[in-house]
């Protein structure tokens, strides 16, 4: 199995990436969750002859943590997000602008 995130904003990119380098050619369903499974999926299907199967985000979400808790063993997640916050309100109080879409810069 392979995830691969393509935000709903650039998927035409994405499209474009995936006909360019012929990564669709052995595919005929994939799975995919959020609006963008569905605003695309016509798409897909006439440019790239994929199938979506949409799934629902949340319960992806869960299954894929119970995935990680389950299976990957000694390690520890957390997740903080008053922390995070204001780690993000202090970087665009600063002016910075160049993170992505996960915080990152």
């Amino acid at each position: 199995f392979h995830f691969i995130r393509f935000e709903t904003r650039r998927m035409p990119n994405a499209i474009d990436l995936i006909r360019a380098n012929n990564l669709h050619l052995n595919i005929h369903t994939m799975g995919a969750t959020g609006g963008g499974a569905h605003k695309f999926a016509t798409e897909w299907e006439d440019l790239l002859g994929i199938q979506m199967d949409k799934q629902e985000e949340l319960d992806c979400l869960v299954a894929g943590m119970q995935f990680v808790l389950s299976t990957v063993v000694g390690e520890c997640y957390t997740f903080r997000p008053d922390e995070e916050q204001k780690r993000k309100r202090a970087r665009s109080s600063n002016g910075s602008t160049n993170e992505d879409s996960h915080g990152n810069y």
